[in-house]
């Protein structure tokens, strides 16, 4: 470790600048670069257009999904597109499906997006609900992808140790509301109480109240997600990011 962290100082002493995603990041960093102004934060970006095509024709993506999956269209849609693989990501859905599973009382459907060498250890997690309760929509295309995000009413993801999460950008930007754990940079993007809620690591009941709430709330959940899909345009798009990175430059 020790030859790593050495050569890790070494590249940050002879950098003409340092770029941090997350907060978290950037005060890791701050004792180690003394120079003024070399330290600067460049926030992680998507380009935002497909997901916002995809916000602008919301109700003919809920169409074609509530048709092709066999989902009612009058209860809320929760949704989550992540790896199906072992450590981080198994954890997460492994507490999703424990924290659903409090939640029973409410009417909604699970969108799962996504696949990997751990998907039978994700269904058995999901078994307790139900196969009314989930849907598996495997590996979507982008378009198909972004058309999930739009037509979804909340996304729900513990966030495991991530670093930010793309899939939370990419929802945010189709005008979905995230209810996320408070890991890494995903304070960075996920506005608390505007674009989403942000709910203490492993804090099961924090955050099944947080999807409570929403669920009960579907003004609230609207608003949210206007808000993310301004949000992620503004400070998160491709272009947002070029105008910081032609500054920092």
């Amino acid at each position: 470790w020790r030859i790593g962290h050495e050569a890790t100082l070494a590249a940050i002493a002879h950098a003409d600048a340092i770029l941090t995603m997350s907060a978290k990041d950037h005060a890791g960093l701050r004792p180690l670069v003394t120079r003024p102004g070399y330290l600067q934060m460049f926030p992680p970006f998507i380009d935002a257009q497909p997901f916002a095509a995809a916000l602008a024709c919301r109700q003919r993506h809920r169409d074609e999904l509530s048709g092709r999956a066999q989902i009612d269209p009058a209860m809320p849609w929760l949704s989550v597109a992540a790896m199906m693989r072992s450590g981080d990501k198994l954890q997460s859905y492994r507490t999703l499906a424990r924290i659903l599973m409090t939640l029973r009382d409410f009417d909604w459907v699970l969108l799962v997006a996504g696949d990997g060498p751990a998907r039978c250890d994700v269904v058995e997690s999901f078994a307790g609900l139900g196969p009314h309760r989930v849907r598996y929509l495997g590996v979507l295309d982008p378009d198909k992808l972004a058309g999930a995000y739009a037509a979804s009413d909340l996304y729900v993801w513990p966030a495991v140790r991530e670093a930010y999460g793309m899939s939370m950008l990419e929802a945010q930007a189709a005008g979905c509301p995230v209810v996320a754990g408070r890991y890494g940079g995903v304070p960075d993007i996920v506005i608390d109480g505007v674009t989403g809620q942000v709910v203490a690591p492993e804090d099961d009941s924090a955050f099944a109240n947080a999807v409570r709430i929403l669920l009960a709330d579907p003004e609230r959940r609207m608003s949210m997600g206007h808000e993310a899909a301004r949000h992620i345009a503004t400070r998160h798009d491709l272009i947002s990011a070029s105008v910081r990175l032609g500054q920092i430059l």
